[in-house]
């Protein structure tokens, strides 16, 4: 009897601190641990109003790897725009660009590529054969490349970035950050609308073989389209991820990822809780005037501004009509 009642006391106090703690214990943060990493560099954006929703470490230089394709790729979009290339031009490979170590494309020297298949080629393998070949077209050789893409990112601003080559390998001297990047992909999207598509490109033909990348959150995420993947030892695992839902535009980088599929569960986690932080307004047609609405992302009731309005239901069916926009 005695050691029950012993052991009943023990369960008493027990309870009574667990009580006392939680009752001092500062709120559960519930913030997904693995956006916590330390490891990272992130940022999430808001494409449309450039307000940033998220960011750790966004202003940190790191090594950008391949994600400097995506420069490469803004001056050779440019270069179209411009008419100083077209997509069926034929474009020679020098010694130099044939020399360049995988991802490639194994592009011989002296043999000739169309500036279409070698655009396809940096965004679906981030070939880097094809990135040098664009490089040395565009500007007319390496050194004026990458003095253009230098004045260019400066003009984006872009001020925490140093390119020293067309390709994103590694070099001691070149860097950005998370910030940087997130600018230069809005740059994309919103500078050249013609060509954007082609960053939701998955596979594309190349000599008679169908040729495969590796950007898999693109399947994963069905409201991701497009942009690229980036990795060298020394940056590890970095992505860049434009979004679209009705909510809003988001693009969001992931730089210093341990692994490609630890990278992309960072990258899905930053987007599903960016927009669960997001809401849809509506502006919404009247007889005497329009109304500017919120509604909530997650509820399909939302009420007028005004409050002799009713409440309006099925959003969804009854909305499509007369949305005017969505910000």
């Amino acid at each position: 009897m005695k050691v029950f009642l012993k052991i009943l006391l023990l369960f008493a106090l027990f309870e009574f601190a667990l009580l006392n703690i939680n009752a001092n214990s500062k709120p559960v943060d519930i913030t997904p641990s693995i956006l916590k990493s330390s490891n990272y560099a992130s940022i999430v954006i808001n494409s449309r109003t450039g307000k940033v929703l998220f960011s750790k470490n966004a202003d940190q230089k790191r090594y950008p790897a391949s994600l400097t394709k995506m420069m490469t790729l803004y001056l050779t979009f440019d270069a179209l725009k411009n008419k100083n290339l077209y997509p069926l031009k034929k474009l020679k490979v020098s010694k130099y660009a044939s020399e360049q170590p995988k991802s490639n494309i194994d592009l011989k020297a002296g043999n000739k590529i169309t500036v279409r298949k070698a655009i396809h080629a940096i965004i679906v393998k981030s070939a880097n054969d094809a990135a040098v070949v664009l490089g040395e077209s565009v500007a007319g050789n390496r050194k004026k490349f990458i003095n253009l893409m230098n004045k260019t990112a400066k003009k984006l601003g872009m001020n925490d970035t140093s390119f020293q080559n067309a390709h994103g390998l590694h070099h001691e001297k070149q860097y950005t950050t998370a910030r940087d990047m997130a600018k230069l992909a809005i740059a994309l999207k919103k500078d050249f609308p013609k060509y954007y598509h082609l960053f939701s490109m998955t596979s594309f033909k190349y000599r008679g073989k169908e040729i495969h990348g590796h950007n898999r959150v693109l399947q994963r995420y069905e409201w991701i389209d497009g942009l690229k993947t980036g990795y060298i030892n020394a940056s590890g695992f970095n992505l860049a991820t434009s979004a679209k839902k009705p909510e809003g535009n988001l693009v969001a980088i992931v730089m210093g990822g341990q692994t490609a599929r630890i990278r992309d569960d960072h990258m899905v986690n930053l987007l599903d809780n960016a927009y669960a932080r997001l809401s849809i307004r509506v502006k919404v047609k009247s007889k005497k005037s329009s109304k500017t609405q919120l509604l909530n992302s997650k509820k399909d009731v939302f009420q007028y501004a005004s409050t002799e309005s009713q409440k309006i239901t099925n959003t969804t069916d009854k909305l499509c009509w007369d949305v005017l926009e969505i910000h």
